[in-house]
């Protein structure tokens, strides 16, 4: 004989489900790094961001705007472009997609000690623009730059203006 065989509804609710993916990726060149939101969130500039990320070995100066590694400079690139001290100053750390740290540099980076390459990601619309100024009253001291960039589709134009400008401060003193 036959016996019916019943089942009974066994449901089991998840509320949310999160995933995490490791931050740092180990290369054989370096590290792959995708920063976390808080990293970005209270930075101010590419320098606030690279500073609050900590890579290990890296010394990073927000103020005079300078990266190093055991006493060396780093080169610093934007979308694999080598970039100065005004451009990276002026990154929005919002649009910042990732980081390649790269202490074994090969390739187009041969030449360089140590690599940093801002890895940035681009809205299919929108844009920004980022004004930057200093002033020191007295002896002219100047820096002031200007950094815009508009997205659209597949096309993106940049601009970017810097002026600096310095006196001597030991002339003319008191």
């Amino acid at each position: 004989m036959i016996e019916d065989i019943v089942m009974t509804a066994n449901n089991l609710e998840l509320d949310e489900v999160q995933i995490v993916a490791q931050r740092y990726i180990k290369r054989e060149d370096g590290l792959l790094i995708y920063p976390r939101k808080e990293d970005l969130k209270t930075a101010g500039s590419g320098y606030d961001a690279l500073y609050n990320i900590m890579i290990s070995g890296l010394t990073v100066d927000r103020f005079n705007g300078s990266v190093t590694r055991m006493g060396e400079e780093v080169s610093l690139y934007i979308d694999g472009r080598k970039v100065e001290y005004r451009e990276f100053q002026n990154i929005q750390p919002s649009s910042i997609e990732k980081i390649e740290y790269i202490d074994i540099p090969s390739g187009k980076y041969i030449r360089d000690k140590t690599v940093i390459n801002v890895i940035l990601k681009y809205p299919t619309t929108g844009g920004y623009l980022a004004v930057d100024g200093k002033q020191n009253i007295g002896y002219l001291q100047g820096d002031y730059n200007l950094t815009t960039q508009y997205v659209k589709k597949n096309l993106i134009y940049s601009f970017f203006g810097g002026y600096y400008i310095e006196k001597d401060h030991n002339k003319g003193t008191l």
